[in-house]
């Protein structure tokens, strides 16, 4: 009876002593935290500044929109440079008079007609600028989010990769404002997704540094 129970007492030790062993294994190497979730995601940073300065199809929209919009601004400012006139040669006519008075009434009229147009003007300027911006943001997020599904990265920030002039004040308060304070430049993915933009290949993982240069892209500045 007394060896059966020094067995049984026996093997719980051993168990016992196993289990813990075990435990401080995977505590160890980490299998003990899955329990916990995964691990924490990686990041990158993206400046949308840049892009839009750099983006070919963008510019060239844009530029199109301005050529577009040219001789409709050109007309409107013939009208003010004729209403401008006409209100010297009402200037120079006694008020009261016939011809003061439907001088007068027809620049308000005029006046009243170019207040519309060029307000139809400025709202069809902003309109189409929007849908242009939207239409390249969008493009930007469809490769930002290919290039974090391809490279495990879980959150891209919007940041300001322009260097802050210490001789300009405005300058330099806008900068101590960014909420980005620093970087390390491999989580700069903004070269990657601007090549895409323009049709380059899709890397699925950066290339390695070398010199200061990210693979066989050329510098962002």
């Amino acid at each position: 009876m007394l060896n059966r129970l020094f067995s049984a007492s026996r093997t719980t030790r051993l168990f016992l002593l196993f289990s813990l062993s075990t435990f401080g294994l995977y505590s160890a190497t980490g299998w003990g935290q899955v329990a916990a979730g995964p691990p924490p995601s990686r990041m990158a940073v993206i400046d949308i500044k840049y892009i839009l300065e750099n983006h070919q199809r963008f510019k060239s929209s844009m530029e199109l929109m301005k050529k577009q919009f040219e001789a409709a601004g050109k007309e409107l400012q013939d009208e003010r440079n004729q209403i401008v006139q006409m209100d010297k040669q009402l200037s120079e006519l006694n008020p009261g008079t016939s011809d003061y008075n439907q001088l007068e009434e027809r620049i308000t009229r005029m006046k009243a007609d170019w207040t519309v147009k060029a307000n139809k003007l400025k709202k069809d300027i902003r309109n189409q600028e929007s849908q242009i911006l939207w239409n390249v943001y969008y493009e930007i997020q469809t490769e930002t989010k290919r290039y974090c599904e391809q490279n495990g990265i879980g959150l891209v920030v919007q940041f300001n990769g322009d260097e802050i002039d210490s001789h300009r004040p405005e300058e330099v308060v806008k900068g101590m404002s960014r909420p980005i304070v620093y970087n390390a430049a491999q989580l700069d993915i903004t070269p990657w997704i601007l090549k895409a933009l323009h049709g380059g290949a899709r890397p699925a993982v950066p290339a390695p540094r070398v010199g200061g240069k990210q693979g066989v892209l050329p510098p962002r500045r």
